[in-house]
This record gives structure tokens, sequence and C-alpha cells, in this order.
């Protein structure tokens, strides 16, 4: 490998790049980029989700080479993407995504990839555990150092990245959103610690999302909007949270944007919906000279096609549906003639059905609909006259086994009613992943019972319960949410996959899922080049767009959204917020899990408190904030 060359001049920025530009494809990542980093501080990069801040950092760690321009260490050049070079002149990253081997130990792990002088090729267990003892006490120490990464919570991964990067001789450091998957007390004791190595004369370079973290750590801030740096470095002491939130987001469009939901002149545009002079949109459905297409569906000459749905002339057939002349039945769905369904899709004259609810004359009903005149009614919800509708989802005397790192659920009683979103507190590790795991079907339940709009489901299995409405976005988005390495048409299109009717010769049309994929994109903005590239090619926010376009389609009834905007820029956080907000408003049932009290307070219409796999606590607005701190920390005042 090239060595850095030159001759670093005093005071030099610790980091500096000049002119820097990087495109994948037809995407302008970064352009123009040029920044000095000076020594011993900490630097906050802020910016939305797919604005660069990722692949600058790669760049400045040599780990993407530039197409253009240069970068510099203490005043060096180094060669371009030469990630050696970087570390051998000082310089350390924290990734986004875990770079730890999931089959090492944490010990064998942190051994592996340290920054060590070459020595033995052959080690005690004993002597790495001893070794890497004070490193790893913050993570609980010796207990997990015997423990494979793989079998970690994906809370404790990520402090143990930053372990690695820390443990190094590195006076550079580049942490990229190392607090997205932290506690608030976790992130508090990385910044003391970030403190600490600054004051010891090391320079860091952290990406944020959260202005109050910005806030509380850095001493300068710089804002990267669309692959251009448009503020900074500039000291903290001279920008306010203002001018800072106004130059990440850019200038005010001209229309009003809500959930997925554009008004103006008479236009509403629902989740997924554009409605104008007679044309209604939804998730992936074009409408146009009497013409309807849905994601999975296909309409022409009166004939309806979905995935897994066979139709004749006048007769539509979906998965668990059967069909008369002139009736339409999907699953929970009963109809009269001259009623239109489409989910997300509003009718002129008659009544509007989505998949899994009821109607009665008069009653509209759609994921994310609003509605002038009439009711809005959404998936599962039964109408008003019909009463005593069973809850969405209910656990009654849930129990299940403990993790290596979690207590099991302890007799867990829990409803999600039509229209509501139950927020879950606590503390992480007080059983919040057992109680997700619990509802979709991912571990057992040991005691009591799961029901799903009434119906037993402690025993079916995940797609089963996906086929009855339960959709999830889950804890991490990258491993559990996406096949990184799949492409975008394939990940969006898992649902609908999931969801086909077993057939002899299970053919499917890989142009129809690409094309249907593309549209459900659009819709819900995800930022892509093609649908080919793969999954790990976004940003986290699109990311978890794509997620959402997947898991917020036809027949949702309850949707179990886990930490939905941990790592999340200001723009992707609101997003979803509006999302859940728009489909509490519909009708359907929100189960939110997050470690955000400030979210859970502004989001949930009842919250519920987890502590040692148990819910001890039970409450509903106005929040008192100290009483629900008291009931996650199990204090007694």
């Amino acid at each position: 490998m090239t060595a850095p060359s030159g001759t670093a001049p005093a005071e030099a920025p610790a980091v500096s790049c000049r002119s820097l530009g990087v495109s994948f494809g037809a995407v302008r990542a970064l352009h123009d980029v040029s920044l000095d980093l000076a020594p011993g501080r900490i630097h906050a990069l802020v910016g939305q989700n797919g604005a660069g801040k990722t692949t600058l950092a790669k760049v400045l760690g040599g780990l993407q080479a530039p197409d253009a321009g240069e970068v510099r260490i203490s005043g060096r050049k180094l060669p371009s993407g030469d990630v050696r070079a970087a570390r051998k002149a000082g310089l350390a990253m924290v990734h986004q995504h875990f770079s730890l081997p999931p089959s090492f130990t944490v010990a064998e792990a942190l051994e592996l990839t340290a920054a060590r002088p070459a020595g033995r090729s052959v080690y005690r267990r004993a002597d790495l555990h001893r070794r890497w003892h004070d490193d790893t006490v913050e993570v609980g120490g010796g207990a997990v150092l015997s423990t494979r990464i793989r079998d970690l919570p994906v809370e404790t991964r990520q402090s143990l990245e930053i372990v690695r990067a820390l443990a190094t001789e590195a006076r550079i450091l580049l942490l990229d959103e190392p607090t997205a998957l932290l506690t608030p007390a976790a992130t508090e004791a990385l910044f003391e610690r970030l403190r600490r190595l600054r004051d010891d004369g090391v320079t860091v370079l952290i990406v944020l999302h959260k202005l109050r973290e910005v806030a509380a750590v850095a001493d300068t801030v710089s804002v990267l909007r669309d692959g251009e740096l448009v503020l900074g470095p500039s000291e903290m002491s001279e920008v306010s949270q203002g001018p800072l939130s106004d130059a990440i987001v850019g200038p005010a469009p001209g229309a009003d944007r809500a959930v997925g939901l554009e008004s103006a002149a008479g236009t509403d545009r629902a989740v997924g919906l554009e409605s104008a002079a007679g044309t209604d949109r939804a998730v992936g459905l074009e409408s146009a000279a009497g013409t309807d297409r849905a994601v999975g569906l296909e309409s022409a000459a009166g004939t309806d096609r979905a995935v897994g749905l066979e139709s004749a002339a006048g007769t539509d057939r979906a998965v668990g549906l059967e069909s008369a002349a002139g009736t339409d039945r999907a699953v929970g769905l009963e109809s009269a003639a001259g009623t239109d369904r489409a989910v997300g899709l509003e009718s002129a004259a008659g009544t509007d059905r989505a998949v899994g609810l009821e109607s009665a004359a008069g009653t509209d009903r759609a994921v994310g609909l609003e509605s002038a005149a009439g009711t809005d009614r959404a998936v599962g919800l039964e109408s008003a006259a019909g009463g005593g509708q069973a809850a969405l989802l209910e656990l009654a005397g849930v129990s299940s086994r403990e993790s290596a790192f979690e207590p099991g659920l302890r007799g867990v009683d829990l409803s999600v009613e039509a229209g509501e979103i139950v927020g879950v507190a606590g503390v992480e590790g007080n059983g919040q992943r057992g109680l997700v795991s619990a509802v979709a079907g991912l571990s057992a339940v040991t005691e009591g019972s799961v029901l799903l709009g009434g119906t037993e489901a402690t025993r079916a299995s995940p797609a089963r319960r996906r086929l009855r409405g339960l959709r999830l976005v889950p804890f991490d988005r990258n491993s559990e949410g996406i096949s990184r390495s799949a492409p975008l048409w394939l990940n969006q299109s898992a649902l609908r996959l999931v969801g086909r009717r077993r057939r002899r010769l299970p053919l499917i049309s890989v142009r129809q899922y690409r094309r249907q994929a593309a549209e459900a994109m659009d819709h819900w903005q995800v930022r892509y080049d093609t649908v080919g590239q793969p999954a790990e090619s976004l940003s986290g926010g699109n990311v978890q767009r794509l997620i959402l376009s997947r898991e917020l389609a036809p027949g949702l009834e309850v949707l179990v959204a886990a930490q939905p905007t941990r790592g999340l820029d200001f723009s992707a956080t609101n997003f979803v917020r509006r999302s859940l907000r728009g489909l509490r408003d519909a009708g359907a049932g929100v189960l939110l899990v997050s470690s955000d009290l400030d979210e859970l307070f502004d989001l949930s219409d009842r919250l519920v408190v987890m502590y040692g796999g148990r819910v001890t606590a039970r409450f509903e607005p106005p929040y008192d904030r100290r009483a629900v701190g008291d009931a996650m920390t199990g204090a007694r005042r």
C-alpha cells in the first residue's frame, strides 16, 4: 500500500478535504465538498437521510474512493480510497452497520479487529478476557466476553462497535450515527467518553440526527444537504437551532404535506394516494378511464387479478377469498353490489372498502384516507352501528422464556383497539423484544394466549399472522427488516410473495413485481436509482421508507412498530410519525415500542410500562414524566 505523502504544515487541520465528488450511477452523493476539522475538538455532521453524510465519512476513512477531490490527515495527502493508509495515519471509524464477525465471541472479535502490532497467532481465552475486561465494563464486562456477537442484542452490538474503535490508538475518530441504537443513558455515557477523548487531544467527527444531541456534545457543526456542504464548520455557540434546522431541511416546499398526504386546490393525497380530476391513485394504484391497478392488482375490461388472485369476468377472488357474480368477498370482508374496493381508494359514489373490513352504505374506509362527508373507517374496523368489536390485538396472561440479555414475559395483559396507538415504554432490556417477538410469532409463548381480531393466534406462524393483518416494523431495519444483498424490488415485494396461494407451478412475473415495487417506493418517496440495486445501498431513512411501503400494504389491521424512528433524520422521523398517526386516524391499531419518551407522549393514546418482563404501569394523557420514569426504573418515592 502507498503510504501517506507530503509534509504536514504547522497547525494543520486534523482532517481536511477539497472539492470531493462522489456519484453512484445517476445519484450524486457528494458534490464539491470542502471541509477543515480542527484538531482536539468534537465536530458534528448533520443532514437528512441521503444527504451524503455516510458517504463523506467513508471517503475520509479511506473506504470509498472519491470521483474527484482529495483528503488530507494532519496536512498529509492520503491515497484515494486506501483504508489502511487512513488507519496508519491515526484514523478509526465506527460504522453505521455492524462490522464485528457474528460467529466470534466478543473477546475474539475485539482482538481480531484491534490495531495491535503483529504478535502471537494463538491466544489463551483467559488472556483475551483479561485484556478486554476493562474496555467492556460498560456493556457487561466478563459476562459478555465469552458470548458470540450474533447472540447479543442490537444495543450491545452497537456499543461494542464503539469499544472496538476507541480501543485503538487512533487520534481521529469518525462515528457514523453511533447513537442510533443507544438508550438516552447510554448516549450520555458515550458523549462523556468523547469529551474525555477530546480533552486528551483526540479529534472526533460524529454523524448525528437529533439537534439536542448536537447541542449536548459538539463544538462545531456542519450541514450536508443533497450532497453539498451548506453550513459549517460553524461554532455551536454561534448557531441557533432554528437556522440549523432550516439548513438541514432546506427551502420550504410550496405545498402542504402530511403523512403521505398532499393537499392543494382540492387535491387529496392519502398514504400513497393521489387524487385529481377524478383520478385515484392508491399505493401502487393507477386509475384512468375506468381502469384500476393496485399493488399486486391489474385491472382491464372489468377483470381484476391480484397476487395469488384468480379472476373471471365480473368475479374477484383473493387469498382466502370466494366470489360469486357481482359479489366481492375478501378476508373478513362482505360487500354488497355497487361497492368499490381498493386500499387507499376513495370513490365518488357508493362505498369504499378495504381488505378486512365491513362497511355500511355511505361509509368510506381506507388506510390513511379522510372523507369530507360521512365516516372514515380503516382495516379491521366495524361500523359504529355494529358495536361490540373485539380488540384488534390482545395478549392475555402471556409468558415466554427469557433470553441471555432480557427477562422473559411474565403474565402480560395488553390490548390494542381499532383507531388507537398503544405505546410501550421501559428501560431497554425489560422485555420489549420478547413482547414484539411473541406478538409477531417469532418466539414461543409458554403461557397465555395471543388473539388477532378476537381469534386465537397463539400458535399461528408469522406468515399466518401477516395474512390476518399483522405487520411489523422491526427493531433493526438493516438486519431484521430487509435482506441487504437482495434487490429493492424483491425486498419490497416480499409480503406479496409470502401471501401467494400455493400452486403446482408457483410462477411469478418479475417484470410485474419490479413495476409494482417501483410504484410503491415512488409513492413513499424512497430515493433510489434502480429497483435492481441492493437494499444495502440505501440510507437509513430510505430503508425505513422501503419497509413502510411493504408493511403498510392492503390487509393491514395492526402494525407493531419497534423503534421506528431510531437513527432517522428530522424529516424521516416526522414522516414516520405522521404515518403512524394516519393509520390510527383511519382506524388501524398500532403497538409502538420506543425508548424516546417524547415520541411516546406525542403519539400514544395509552401508554404501558414494562419492567422485568411485566407490564407494571398503565397511563393515559396527559402523561406525568416523573411517574412514567419512576415506573420505568422501579423507583419508589
